[in-house]
């Protein structure tokens, strides 16, 4: 009886705090949809990885449910930060929700080489520079908490991708993203093409596939960085 009444309550406190999503990928769709995809696929094949990865195209039911997923389902939310990012009135959301759990749920912003910080003027004037931001009131999320979570994200330890996006940048990425399981480094840390990396001539290494893909677009380097990852056994 006790025991079985103990194994019960273990059992039962592990349920309530299991997270299944060790990362919840927060990003703009128009900008950034195919570089969240690659990441996914990275962080999903990483050795360290034991839980899934969400990606609201793969896992998300309904928009409100990406309060719920956040703050009882996910460890950490990466933030990949583009142009449009902090436009985008579900990824403030996103933000917020991180933030009022913060103790329970960590956030690292990725930022992209076109990235933009919101600046004390963008913050203040929230509600009247992103579109559709007072809608998401009716699921709890008001705009002064959106504007205390990026004043919170500013001041958070990032990383900076040096582009292009390649597959062994989003290697050097996923490294830094399951150390910050523990820490990260204040300030902005360059996550940076792995040293010794040289280009060889297609031909010469005999192959006979080729997949181009410009190196200007972040998201046209991440397609061809999925299909060799897909294609390349």
């Amino acid at each position: 009886g006790t025991v079985t009444a103990m194994g019960y309550a273990v059992m039962k406190r592990f349920v309530l705090t299991f997270r299944p999503f060790e990362f919840f990928l927060c990003y703009h769709r128009e900008a950034a949809q195919c570089m969240a995809r690659l990441l996914k696929l990275h962080l999903s094949e990483h050795k360290l990885a034991t839980r899934k990865v969400f990606l609201d195209s793969d896992d998300l039911l309904d928009l409100p449910g990406l309060v719920s997923n956040i703050q009882e389902k996910t460890d950490i939310v990466v933030v990949i930060m583009t142009s449009q990012t902090f436009m985008r009135p579900w990824c403030l959301g996103e933000i917020a929700t991180a933030h009022r759990n913060v103790g329970v749920v960590k956030l690292v912003p990725v930022a992209t080489a076109d990235a933009r910080m919101p600046n004390e003027d963008f913050i203040a004037d929230l509600a009247q520079v992103v579109p559709g931001v007072m809608s998401l009131a009716q699921h709890g999320l008001a705009v002064d908490g959106m504007q205390r979570a990026l004043r919170w994200l500013v001041g958070l330890p990032r990383l900076k991708l040096q582009e292009p996006i390649t597959n062994a940048l989003m290697d050097c990425l996923c490294a830094q993203l399951f150390g910050a399981r523990k820490a990260l480094a204040d300030g902005e840390t360059t996550v940076e093409q792995p040293t010794g990396s040289t280009r060889t001539s297609w031909r010469a290494a005999g192959i006979e596939d080729v997949i181009v893909a410009s190196s200007t677009s972040a998201e046209a380097a991440s397609v061809g960085c999925i299909l060799e990852k897909l294609l390349v056994p």
